[in-house]
C-alpha cells in the first residue's frame, strides 16, 4: 500500500495460483528488491506548489506470453506525490495498441472521477479539468473524436466510451505526454535498475532524509 513501484511485479506473480520455481525466483527477486530499497519512502505532496489532481494512464499491449491480454496502469498525482495507482490485467483482449491504451484511460478517467468527488466531499473542489497524460495519439483521437470512437473501434464495449462525455463536459482533458515523462509506464512493464530508480522519484519513492 506504500510501495507503488512494486505494484507491476506483484500484479504479475500474483495472478498465477499453480506457481512453479519460475514464479518463486520472481518473488525472491521482490523480497531482495525490498530489502534493498527499505529506507525508501512516498512522499505526498512535496514541494510543488501545484495542488491540482493530475492523472497519467499507459498500457503495455499483448507482451505477456501467458495470455496476451494487455496491463493497464494509472498514476493520480496530488503536488509532487503519487497517492492512488493501479496496476492491472485488462479483462478485454485489444487489438491494437491504441485500443489498450484505450481502456487505460477508461480505468483512469474512472478513478479521476471518483477522487473528484471525494476532493468535492472535503471542500477541495477542483476548478479545472483534470488532465490525464497519455503517450498515445491514436488513443487521445478515440477519446475526442466521436467518429473515430463510432467507424474505428465499433467492437469495444460501450461501458468503455464514456469516457469521450465527461471530456466533453470538460471533467478531463487528456494531453500528450512523451513516453519517458509518463510516470504510469512503471505500472505496464519492467525496466532496469537506473529507469526504474527514476520513474520511482517522478511518483514520489526515494530515501528518507534521516536515512544513513
Amino acid at each position: 500500500m506504500t510501495c507503488p513501484d512494486i505494484a507491476k511485479a506483484v500484479q504479475t506473480v500474483a495472478q498465477f495460483s499453480n506457481s512453479g520455481k519460475h514464479h518463486w525466483d520472481a518473488i525472491i527477486h521482490n523480497i531482495c528488491y525490498l530489502k534493498t530499497t527499505q529506507n525508501w519512502v512516498l512522499t505526498l505532496g512535496g514541494k510543488s506548489a501545484a495542488v491540482d489532481l493530475v492523472a497519467y494512464c499507459d498500457a503495455d499491449h499483448a507482451n505477456s506470453p501467458d495470455h496476451s491480454r494487455s496491463i493497464s496502469g494509472y498514476a493520480m498525482v496530488l503536488g509532487n506525490g503519487c497517492f492512488s495507482w493501479l496496476s492491472k490485467k485488462q479483462t478485454a483482449t485489444a487489438l491494437s495498441t491504441g485500443e489498450a491504451e484505450y481502456y487505460a484511460a477508461t480505468h483512469a478517467g474512472r478513478e479521476v472521477i471518483l477522487l473528484r468527488q471525494l476532493l468535492i466531499k472535503i471542500s477541495f473542489a477542483p476548478w479545472i479539468a483534470t488532465t490525464l497524460h497519455i503517450d498515445n495519439t491514436s488513443n487521445i483521437c478515440m477519446i475526442e473524436t466521436p467518429d473515430q470512437v463510432t467507424n474505428r473501434t465499433k467492437h469495444i464495449n460501450i461501458a468503455y466510451h464514456w469516457i469521450h462525455e465527461e471530456v466533453q463536459k470538460q471533467t478531463i482533458t487528456p494531453e500528450y505526454i512523451p513516453s519517458d515523462q509518463n510516470i504510469s509506464d512503471i505500472f505496464t512493464k519492467g525496466f532496469h535498475v537506473p529507469c526504474r530508480r527514476e520513474l520511482a522519484r517522478m511518483i514520489g519513492m526515494g530515501p528518507r532524509a534521516d536515512a544513513s
